[in-house]
């Protein structure tokens, strides 16, 4: 065989295995060279992406909607909160309902309308003759009361209930109310003289109420 001839055989079998050599390192060297700024846009369908090897961390979570079910969650939350506002109104409403049986704090029982007590005493019966007897007499309240009012009236002893008030001459010369040391009403006093010609007997009146009234 001429020299020719073999030299370019040799030639033509270098070419065909260097050609082969490319042929086949060809992919490999493009998928490691392919990047995402040489890929289009819009171009790779679904199906190409390798399953289960996209995560949380390749998603853009704000770009997800709301999953169905997740819809009714949210409504559940809205109607947790409906009723919690309710309940926080009802409990005001009620809140103000025990403010309003109250002043300063105290109940509706610790007022005069809801508190106050009659207290009487009275003096031994005096006789009436023409010149007159004076009678005097007081009453107290308890140590948690005060003295709002007071009065006196002549009664006619062991008559009918004892609450007979006399109608012949025996004046109320004077009624008024008894103090302590820091001026607060305690009592009632009252002062009287019996002209009746009979025997009568002074009693005094005092209406009395808490001390915080």
């Amino acid at each position: 065989m001429p020299a020719t001839a073999v030299t370019r055989t040799a030639v033509a079998t270098v070419l065909a295995a260097l050609g082969l050599a490319l042929a086949l390192a060809g992919p490999a060297q493009a998928a490691s060279s392919i990047s995402g700024k040489v890929v289009k846009k819009g171009t790779l369908p679904g199906d190409r992406i390798k399953q289960g090897t996209v995560t949380g961390t390749q998603v853009k979570e704000s770009s997800l909607g709301l999953v169905p079910l997740a819809g009714f969650a949210k409504l559940a939350d809205r109607a947790q909160t409906a009723v919690s506002a309710d309940t926080a109104k009802t409990a005001e409403t009620a809140k103000s309902a025990d403010d309003a049986k109250k002043l300063e704090g105290r109940d509706h029982a610790a007022f005069q309308a809801n508190a106050v007590r009659v207290v009487t005493n009275q003096a031994a019966a005096v006789p009436g003759p023409a010149g007159g007897n004076p009678s005097e007499i007081a009453v107290s309240c308890g140590p948690d009361e005060k003295a709002t009012s007071g009065g006196a009236a002549w009664i006619i002893p062991n008559f009918q209930d004892n609450n007979q008030p006399t109608a012949l001459d025996a004046p109320i010369t004077g009624t008024f109310p008894v103090t302590d040391a820091n001026g607060v009403p305690t009592g009632w006093r009252a002062l009287g003289r019996n002209f009746s010609g009979t025997n009568r007997a002074l009693r005094v009146y005092v209406l009395c109420s808490p001390k915080t009234a």
